[in-house]
């Protein structure tokens, strides 16, 4: 990546644009009966489909870290975006159980879970001071999706129906996410390879690590 002054606030904003989305995932008994009505599912079956979708927010967050140097840091981040995307399409089209938990399950979980380890080691870079704060913000993001969505998501389906909800909401995260991978993309910070290291480009003076790399922990924090 071609040095450039390293930019703490557009980071935490791609962090907002990918994050707070993503904690939808938990405001998924909103649609319980919508689904049960229009699929014929029992609540055994969509509670497996969630309990799928948080195990899958679990390997996306262990999976992360082997996957930075696939690709630059942009593209990864529209990766996630797009299995996000991509899994909450499938899950407007489905007409079962086996696709919904396809989409909604093991895309959006394993997507959802990938992209906030990303975008948690990049805000960890990139803001030197406070992390303390910055990671308790970040980790806030997903509640507060949650907490957000669960009465837009309540309203669009008693207007537009349980589909077009789920569709509206795929294209609200291809959205987000791409305008995440563009912020990362102006940022001055990206990942490095599987080792967990990234690489600052060069920085202002005040308060900011001066140009190069360094170690970063792979590990990831648990989102609650």
């Amino acid at each position: 990546m071609k040095d450039a002054e390293a930019s703490p606030w557009r980071v935490l904003a791609a962090s907002t644009a990918l994050n707070a989305p993503i904690g939808s995932l938990y405001a998924f008994s909103v649609f319980l009966q919508p689904l049960e009505a229009l699929l014929g599912l029992t609540r055994a079956d969509l509670a497996f489909v969630f309990a799928l979708a948080a195990a899958g927010f679990g390997v996306g967050m262990m999976l992360a870290p082997s996957l930075y140097g696939v690709a630059t840091t942009p593209i990864l981040v529209l990766a996630c975006a797009a299995a996000n995307a991509l899994g909450i399409a499938l899950a407007a089209t489905a007409g079962g159980l086996t696709q919904l938990a396809v989409g909604y399950g093991v895309l959006f979980g394993i997507g959802g879970g990938a992209a906030y380890i990303l975008v948690q080691q990049l805000v960890n870079l990139a803001v030197t001071s406070r992390q303390g704060l910055v990671n308790g913000y970040i980790v806030s993001l997903l509640p507060a999706g949650a907490m957000i969505a669960a009465p837009v998501f309540g309203w669009a389906i008693h207007a537009f129906g349980v589909r077009a909800t789920l569709g509206g909401f795929a294209a609200v995260l291809a959205m987000t996410g791409f305008a995440s991978a563009w912020l990362v993309a102006h940022a001055g910070v990206a990942v490095g390879a599987a080792t967990g290291s990234v690489t600052l480009g060069q920085t202002s003076a005040a308060g900011r690590c001066s140009g190069g790399s360094r170690s970063f922990s792979s590990s990831p924090r648990p989102p609650g």
